[in-house]
């Protein structure tokens, strides 16, 4: 039988639940900048442009920092809203190690590869807030 010494894992969606940290981060964002437009509204665009953003990007048409903002200025320009897209950006960013929400066996595969082998996360986000992540969400 092979033995493994290493091992990879893509952070979104393998580990965590991105798509609900998502929601959450963008919920509280919108709490926290006391945006009174309907949540359901916000988001719904919010998505929309978003993927056509990370698309832009995976086809490097954009980078990343524009991505960050363009996002939240499309949102801003639709719905009036009286925020500079920076620190919509910031806000959000700075939510989303605290909206993590791990999938069920994250941290028990985790723990069961600890002091056996290497492991490697894969993802999108920094690797300070990924980090960050996966600390705050360790019970």
């Amino acid at each position: 039988m092979k033995t493994y010494h290493t091992f990879f894992f893509d952070l979104d969606d393998t580990l965590l639940n991105f798509s609900e940290s998502e929601v959450l981060s963008f919920k509280h964002t919108v709490e926290l900048l006391k945006i009174e437009t309907p949540f359901e509204s916000l988001y719904s665009f919010y998505k929309i442009e978003n993927s056509k953003l990370w698309d832009a990007f995976d086809k490097g048409l954009i980078s990343k920092e524009t991505l960050k903002i363009q996002r939240f200025k499309a949102l801003i320009d639709k719905f009036h809203l009286p925020h500079s897209p920076e620190k919509m950006s910031q806000v959000y960013l700075e939510t989303l190690p605290e909206t993590v929400v791990l999938l069920d066996g994250a941290i028990e595969l985790l723990q069961a590869l600890t002091g056996k082998a290497q492991v490697g996360l894969i993802t999108k986000i920094r690797y300070q807030k990924a980090l960050s992540i996966l600390l705050k969400s360790n019970p």
